[in-house]
């Protein structure tokens, strides 16, 4: 067998191998209830709320699922717009409508800009709570995520025990195998996490219909399952890179922390500083819930072009370091 050669016999056995070791390591623990937990506390801060007015009555009326829903989408508009840096446009109808009066302005009607197609697309044409969710979800998910690779190789160079593997296989099986076993079991732990928000939500709202929200839970699925895989990259470089699984941890948080905060402190100092967030997948992956599919082929390639360099360059680093 030449000292570099690739045999996907050998990285199957590595993703079964460490798919296994992560459901009884403190690590794959660690990352499954976290992200469980971030996901089911986000929803229920969310749908709380809704669940609270609805018991309320107003001028001795009851009021409506539908209403306390539409309130929140009118109220997060703005913010939705925000995340997504989407300008609001004219709204001419309002504009050209001088006799309009507050009984009679329409929902979103009550300023003179509309959401833009983007936002309408998220909280009007898709299941809004849902949308609302995966926008917060996109930004904390890369913190947890880390907490499931920073460890995939650390400590077995801390221990010295990755020696016994290389006499049976080549470096380039251990390490894809191992990131590939991480990305499965992140798709498989995202998959639980947004079945559990979808049936809460489902059973707790109850004004969407079934096929909505499943298509939607499918979508967001494939979103984040790909909006994982840099970071994971990520972390496998930093945890072949260095000899002690703290280290990985702390190094991996830093650098998403720094490339999140970064893009904000250049800008303030000189604009095109702004262009940092793109060393990063966070100046692309709010594309992966685009409308159009140009925008998510666009966004899905560029997180599999950041996986690909993440991954080569750990990968250098792992063939040329002493174990």
């Amino acid at each position: 067998m030449a000292k570099n050669s690739l045999q996907i016999r050998h990285v199957r056995l590595f993703i079964r191998n460490w798919i296994r070791f992560t459901l009884r390591s403190g690590s794959g623990i660690v990352f499954l209830m976290a992200t469980m937990v971030f996901g089911m506390i986000t929803t229920q801060t969310l749908l709380d709320p809704i669940e609270k007015i609805l018991v309320e009555e107003t001028d001795g009326m009851p009021i409506s699922k539908e209403t306390m829903v539409n309130m929140i989408i009118k109220d997060g508009q703005k913010h939705v717009q925000w995340i997504l840096d989407e300008k609001p446009k004219a709204n001419t109808r309002a504009m050209n409508n001088p006799n309009r009066s507050g009984a009679n302005i329409a929902f979103g009607d009550e300023d003179d800009t509309t959401a833009g197609r983007w936002t309408s697309y998220l909280l009007y044409e898709r299941p809004a709570l849902l949308s609302i969710l995966y926008l917060i979800l996109m930004y904390g998910m890369p913190f947890i995520i880390i907490y499931l690779g920073f460890n995939q190789m650390a400590g077995d160079i801390h221990s010295r025990g990755l020696r016994y593997l290389l006499f049976r296989t080549a470096r380039i099986n251990l390490y894809y195998g191992r990131f590939l076993g991480a990305v499965l079991f992140s798709a498989i732990v995202i998959a639980c996490m947004i079945t559990l928000i979808t049936l809460y939500v489902g059973i707790q709202i109850g004004i969407y219909a079934p096929g909505e929200l499943l298509g939607w839970a499918f979508q967001g699925f494939i979103m984040f399952s790909i909006l994982m895989i840099p970071y994971l990259a990520i972390c496998t470089a930093v945890s072949s890179s260095v000899s002690t699984p703290f280290l990985a941890l702390a190094t991996s948080e830093l650098i998403v922390i720094g490339a999140m905060v970064a893009p904000s402190i250049g800008e303030s100092i000189w604009g095109p500083l702004e262009t940092l967030k793109y060393i990063l997948p966070w100046g692309i992956q709010k594309h992966l819930f685009h409308p159009d599919w140009q925008h998510f082929l666009g966004a899905a390639a560029g997180c599999i072009g950041y996986s690909l360099v993440f991954s080569l360059l750990g990968y250098v680093r792992f063939q040329r370091r002493d174990l």
